[in-house]
């Protein structure tokens, strides 16, 4: 055997490049349906070993130089290199790395002069038959994840479609429950001060019927004393003509009973009068603790009714203004996308009439009408799309200020919920100043004047175009 023939079979690319293919076989489908774009590199660099195995395989070792295959060997051995580091951590740069030193084989392999036969043919068709397969089993793959994402995106849509409705529901269910509220506080409101006129009204009256009673009841005993002291004074005085016969019999005992008789007499009646004030005292304390009592109960009710209707009109206030602004906010902002389709759509048309304008001055003859017209049409397209940059530009600064209150109106009542209160007042005072107080235009002033003419158009739609690109 030739010693060429030895170095051409003995050589080490011959065993790296069964390395590689046995590295390539190992990769698993799901490494490359999480990575569709590693696909075609992975089918490249097995077509290109193949082929350099199928290349090896036909040429002849006495017309192989010895430094291709060295180079060849370098080459493969970094593919392989690379393709070891992209298995470890799924970079797909390495993926491009070993594509570089597949590009370098490829000129080495020019280098091997190899007979034309069926074998080349045989070794093309399986590589296209790997890839066939790979890229079956790949397309398979992507069916079913497509097949499943769809299904979830349908239970999704499925699901949303009744949050939303269940949130329609919601919200119906909570302005009923608003407005319900709303009535029941005013019927309770006006049921309580109708009650509490009524009791007051019937309390007084109790007093004064009361007060009444006692009086007369003091005045039937002052008056049944009086007379019971009369018919005693008139027997005193019978007994003392009488006992005036005898004065000297019977006056001294006759003294001492009329004095016995009187001090019990107006002792009874102080001790009457007495139990009667005390008996009076006691009751109108009791009447006026009872409705005091009532009284402060009824006016804390109506104090802790009023604070909820004061939170619940701030609260129906702050969704009120903040839906105004929010719908002048997207009125501006539909307005402002409106204004730049039709500027973008005029700078287009004004750019097609130039191309057009362009090519058609080669083909024909230069002519003044002809150019004074394009000129105006030209012009026409700029100034409408100037016009239309401007208001776009104006309705996205509206939408941008209204939105900006929109979002601090919004935010305002769960910041201020941890403050003290007179705080959160000195806050709102100081940001209704400043929202509801402010005069500035929401256009900004145009420092330059335009004349109209055809170069301050220019100038205008050149700085409405840069205003544009900015944003």
């Amino acid at each position: 055997m030739s010693q060429w023939v030895d170095k051409f079979n003995s050589h080490q690319v011959h065993r790296t490049l069964e390395q590689l293919e046995v590295l390539l076989n190992d990769f698993d489908d799901d490494v490359l349906t999480k990575e569709p774009a590693a696909v075609d590199l992975v089918e490249r660099i097995k077509q290109v070993t193949n082929f350099t195995k199928s290349r090896l395989n036909n040429a002849d070792p006495n017309l192989v130089p010895h430094n291709n295959l060295n180079n060849l060997n370098a080459s493969f051995s970094s593919v392989s290199a690379e393709v070891s580091a992209f298995k470890s951590n799924r970079n797909i740069g390495h993926l491009s790395n070993a594509i570089s030193h597949i590009d370098n084989v490829l000129v080495y392999l020019s280098n091997i002069p190899v007979p034309l036969g069926s074998g080349d043919m045989e070794g093309l068709r399986d590589a296209v038959t790997s890839y066939r397969r790979s890229a079956g089993q790949y397309i398979r793959n992507i069916d079913d994840e497509y097949k499943s994402l769809n299904k979830k995106f349908q239970e999704i849509t499925a699901n949303l479609t009744q949050l939303t409705s269940e949130i329609s529901s919601q919200k119906q269910r909570i302005d009923n429950v608003i407005s319900n509220f709303q009535d029941q506080f005013s019927n309770a409101e006006e049921r309580r001060r109708a009650e509490f006129q009524a009791a007051e009204k019937e309390r007084k009256e109790k007093a004064d019927s009361l007060y009444t009673d006692i009086e007369n009841k003091l005045d039937e005993l002052i008056e049944g004393k009086d007379t019971s002291y009369s018919a005693k004074i008139e027997e005193i005085k019978a007994a003392f003509d009488k006992l005036s016969v005898d004065v000297k019999s019977n006056s001294d005992a006759l003294f001492e009973d009329i004095k016995s008789t009187s001090a019990s007499s107006l002792d009874e009646f102080n001790g009457n009068i007495t139990a009667a004030l005390k008996n009076f005292n006691s009751t109108s304390t009791k009447a006026v603790n009872t409705f005091t009592s009532e009284a402060n109960s009824a006016m804390a009710d109506i104090l802790e009714n009023k604070e909820r209707a004061e939170k619940l009109v701030g609260i129906i206030t702050d969704t009120g203004m903040v839906g105004g602004y929010q719908r002048v906010a997207n009125s501006e902002g539909k307005a402002a996308i409106l204004w730049r389709v039709i500027a973008t759509l005029c700078f287009a048309g004004l750019i097609v009439f130039a191309i057009y304008a362009y090519t058609s001055a080669f083909n024909h003859e230069v002519k003044w009408g002809e150019f004074a017209a394009r000129i105006f049409v030209a012009t026409s397209f700029g100034i409408l799309a100037a016009y239309a940059a401007l208001q776009a530009d104006k309705h996205e600064k509206a939408e941008r200020k209204n939105r900006k209150i929109e979002l601090e109106l919004a935010s305002i009542s769960p910041y201020l919920h941890s403050l003290p209160v007179e705080q959160q007042h000195k806050i709102k005072a100081e940001l209704a100043s400043r929202l509801f107080g402010n005069n500035e235009s929401i256009e900004e002033k145009v420092d330059k004047k335009t004349t109209g003419s055809i170069i301050d158009v220019l100038k205008l739609a050149l700085e409405s175009i840069q205003n544009l690109s900015k944003k």
